[in-house]
């Protein structure tokens, strides 16, 4: 695909007794950047907006009973994108005069800057591992009456550096963010 999409998926289903089946699908998506990082200094270069991308599921059905089904899914998901550049459209004139020379020259770049062209002061990154596990249970208890217990849980980690100002300045509106479980 463009700017070297690769896309990969597969699914295998295999039944493993006459009572119990398993699924196993999956996809993987990898891409270069499409946002090149113009400010001077370390970063210049830089490729934002690409990343990769790895799911899979395992899902098995358990038909213990005529009467009773167990269903459960265990979910992955990682990401890792080399982030994506806010692309600043228009700084408020009497908003820009309030600001140093400094800040208001980087603003004034950056509005007349291409989408594909950043400037930015971090390397943005997000990140993100999720898994989880999730059981239904169904129970026919006869006549109109059926028991159903639905239980899960799922796990997040997460860290993103955004940059908001659209700008080289150091510090000025980014955002550094982890996110994970608490443990108790």
């Amino acid at each position: 695909g463009n700017l070297d999409l690769r896309e990969t998926q597969h699914d295998v289903d295999f039944p493993v007794a006459e009572n119990f089946a398993v699924r196993l699908p999956g996809r993987a998506t990898d891409s270069d950047g499409y946002q090149t990082n113009v400010a001077p200094g370390p970063l210049d270069g830089d490729e934002l907006g690409g990343g990769s991308q790895q799911s899979g599921r395992l899902s098995a059905v358990w038909k213990v009973s005529e009467h009773v089904e167990n269903y459960t899914i265990l979910t992955w998901d990682d990401m890792e994108m080399d982030g994506r550049a806010h692309v600043l459209e228009a700084v408020n004139p009497v908003i820009l005069a309030r600001y140093q020379p400094g800040i208001s020259a980087a603003l004034a770049r950056a509005q007349r800057r291409d989408v594909n062209e950043i400037e930015s002061d971090l390397g943005q990154t997000s990140e993100v591992d999720v898994w989880g596990i999730f059981n239904t249970t169904t129970a026919d208890l006869g006549g109109d009456l059926t028991l159903k217990s639905i239980i899960g849980y799922r796990d997040l980690e997460a860290y993103e550096v955004v940059d908001l100002d659209a700008t080289a300045i150091p510090e000025l509106l980014s955002s550094d963010q982890t996110t994970t479980p608490e443990h108790g």
